[in-house]
């Protein structure tokens, strides 16, 4: 998977004292050290419409100090490893229903 256009499947983020939650259904629950909220942040971007540049920019702006680096980590260790990321190499448009 490439790092463009990246799309997040449908999971909920909680917070519980400095740890993030994200619930990828009713019987998986991954837990995250996150005291700076930065995983809801960059899940906010992997909306299909940016690729790795502009996520580390738009993180950038709102004053996420993360490297280029960090950000390819966090986003291959946490939403890829996790299944948490559409493949952006397919495409997900239905079929008409006759």
């Amino acid at each position: 998977m490439n790092f463009d256009n990246l799309k997040i499947k449908s999971v909920v983020f909680d917070k519980e004292g400095t740890t993030t939650i994200i619930g990828k259904s009713s019987e998986e629950i991954l837990a995250y050290e996150d005291s700076k909220n930065i995983l809801p942040e960059i899940a906010y971007y992997l909306d299909g419409n940016h690729d790795l540049n502009e996520i580390y920019l738009s993180l950038k702006n709102i004053n996420i100090e993360l490297s280029k680096e960090e950000l390819k980590k966090i986003i291959e260790n946490i939403f890829m490893n996790n299944n948490l990321l559409l493949d952006n190499s397919k495409s997900y448009l239905l079929n008409e229903i006759r």
